[in-house]
């Protein structure tokens, strides 16, 4: 994934994903995370915070153990 944030936490672009993959199972979990960094923006961010390009992961195998 890659988004753009402002310097008060505001996403200016994205999120989008980057080399999305097109089985039904990734597509899930992918809506999923874009879903979440939407709904949690604007994001409390430190002050002085820059903003700029980030690029965060999801790293499925720990979301998802033991379901």
């Amino acid at each position: 994934m890659e988004l753009t944030l402002s310097a008060d936490g505001r996403i200016t672009r994205g999120p989008s994903l980057i080399n999305p993959q097109s089985s039904s199972v990734y597509r899930a979990a992918a809506d999923g995370a874009l879903r979440a960094l939407r709904q949690t923006a604007p994001f409390d961010v430190p002050q002085g915070f820059p903003g700029g390009a980030y690029r965060p992961t999801f790293n499925t195998e720990r979301a998802c153990r033991n379901r």
